[in-house]
């Protein structure tokens, strides 16, 4: 399931990256000297399928990396269900706001960087900010909770592999979080640079879940079993 969960979503995000090079080169070189220049051509052609591909797949990553955030809030809570019922309902807001933000900004006058759509990206990444916030701050207290409370009772290898920093780090995403607070509030604020954080944002909606995977991969990652052993 990893593999195919991981390449899935290795491909979205090169598609993210290869369409926005691609249109970033008809917006810079191949139609630099329409009239009006570049600022001209990008607001003509903001609704392209070529530009709405991009934030389709970036919605589609974002939708994985949180289910999978999702999923291991469910383990690392030692499967209970009741866990998950806030973020689960954060996580409903969040796909359906990125998918109407999608839809949105395809629309003849769409435009994800202004009007009705702006409005629906900050709904979309308020979302999956808060979303993530909930649950980095759930895994964070679980794991340091287990730590104090099994730190006579399990080696220090153990207890180094299960509640260290890079665990915390990682099965919290913290970065991704981070990353996602800071994308909020540039895109509230208005300040100019929500393209390009916005670009970095969305790789580590593939990178933070590839270093899960990997974790696992290793036999690292918090299982089922975990607690029991």
């Amino acid at each position: 399931f990893y593999i195919i969960y991981g390449g899935v979503l290795l491909l979205m995000m090169t598609i993210y990256i290869v369409v926005n090079q691609y249109f970033g080169q008809l917006l810079w070189i191949v139609y630099r000297d329409v009239p009006g220049g570049p600022p001209t051509w990008f607001s003509d052609n903001i609704n392209s399928w070529l530009y709405v591909l991009g934030s389709a797949v970036a919605a589609v990553a974002n939708a994985m990396g949180d289910g999978l955030m999702l999923h291991r809030c469910y383990i690392i809570w030692d499967t209970d269900i009741r866990s998950t019922i806030v973020p689960f309902m954060i996580y409903v807001c969040t796909i359906t706001s990125s998918a109407v933000t999608v839809v949105y900004s395809a629309l003849p006058n769409g435009n994800i960087w202004k009007g009705v759509a702006v409005d629906l990206d900050i709904l979309w990444v308020a979302s999956t900010a808060s979303f993530n916030l909930v649950v980095t701050g759930m895994i964070c207290y679980r794991i340091v909770t287990f730590s104090r409370m099994h730190k006579h009772t399990m080696s220090h290898e153990a207890l180094k592999t299960y509640t260290g920093v890079v665990s915390i780090i990682v099965e919290a995403t913290i970065p991704f979080t981070v990353l996602g607070v800071a994308y909020l509030v540039v895109q509230v604020y208005n300040s100019g640079s929500e393209a390009a954080l916005a670009d970095v944002w969305c790789c580590f909606c593939a990178l933070s879940p590839q270093l899960i995977i990997l974790r696992i991969a290793m036999g690292l990652a918090w299982s089922k079993n975990t607690v029991d052993e």
